[in-house]
């Protein structure tokens, strides 16, 4: 899932349920690669994920649930949440100049993309 994350330049795999993510951050001319290890805390796919990071600059929790749809439905419902906490002057200092609009957006963007890896997930299993 690491190429829904915006930016993100590598993914190295620690385990089943773990992975270091290097990420780029970059506004302007200004920007910085941060590492994030991530850990799935629960998994049902395809239908849920809550996940956790933690980085030199920053926390992240979030989760991602999916609602299939009924039969005479087409879509399939997402809903999502993900905290991100900056514990650093860096961290802070990049929240800030993202801006509220920014990370809302990516965030929503993350959250669209799972849904579709989890949904070709579901996909491939069921054939």
């Amino acid at each position: 899932m690491g190429r829904c994350i915006p930016e993100c330049e590598d993914v190295r795999p620690i385990d089943d349920t773990s992975a270091i993510f290097k990420i780029k951050f970059k506004v302007g001319y200004l920007s910085k690669t941060f590492e994030l290890k991530a850990k799935l805390m629960e998994k049902d796919f395809p239908s849920h994920i809550k996940f956790t990071g933690t980085g030199q600059d920053a926390e992240i929790t979030g989760s991602i649930d999916l609602d299939s749809p009924a039969p005479e439905e087409a879509k399939t419902r997402i809903s999502y949440g993900i905290e991100i906490v900056a514990i650093s002057v860096t961290g802070k200092t990049a929240l800030a100049m993202l801006g509220r609009e920014t990370v809302k957006k990516q965030t929503s963007e993350f959250a669209v993309c799972v849904k579709a890896k989890l949904e070709g997930d579901q996909l491939a299993t069921s054939s």
